[in-house]
């Protein structure tokens, strides 16, 4: 599997190749579309979990990929967090919101927690929730 982007873009679109036979195919949209891993598992030795943001530019919706066949299934649509956590049986357990003072909240489930929303994350700009 690798990433390819086109001329300095930064829309990462995911491919996976066949070692056997040459072959590449696309596992995400393009062009116009990021996307990136947000999950493997050893449970899953043919799939993983991939994030793009092709159905609204600011948020990343979660995507079931068969890595073999290029099969994306929807898992989870995003609506309003800047990062969504998943868990190794490729369950989406919580999303993370940054606030406009530096801070975030975290929900998990229906309850909303105080977090931190660090630069250090996986993008380091935070979308404000929707009012």
């Amino acid at each position: 599997m690798f990433f390819r982007e086109q001329g300095g873009d930064e829309n990462w679109q995911a491919h996976r190749v066949d070692i056997e036979t040459g072959d590449i195919r696309a596992l995400t949209p393009g062009p116009g579309v990021q996307s990136y891993v947000q999950q493997v598992s050893a449970r899953f030795p043919g799939e993983l979990l991939i994030s793009h943001n092709e159905r609204d530019k600011r948020y990343f919706d979660v995507y079931r990929v068969n890595v073999a066949t290029g099969e994306a299934r929807w898992c989870t649509q995003n609506d309003s967090f800047a990062e969504m956590f998943t868990d190794p049986q490729f369950r989406v357990r919580c999303g993370m919101r940054c606030r406009a003072d530096g801070g975030g909240c975290r929900q998990r489930g229906r309850r909303w927690e105080r977090a931190r929303c660090s630069a250090a994350s996986r993008r380091t700009r935070c979308l404000r929730p929707p009012r």
